[in-house]
């Protein structure tokens, strides 16, 4: 994740804390890696 805007940061962390795969949570930002 190089290029994140704080908004993105803590909506992976929520989303991690939800138990969400790193996958997962590129599907949610749409992001392809």
């Amino acid at each position: 994740y190089a290029h994140l805007t704080k908004e993105e940061r803590v909506m992976i962390a929520t989303l991690k804390s939800q138990g969400l795969s790193n996958r997962a949570i590129g599907r949610q930002l749409g992001v392809n890696h």
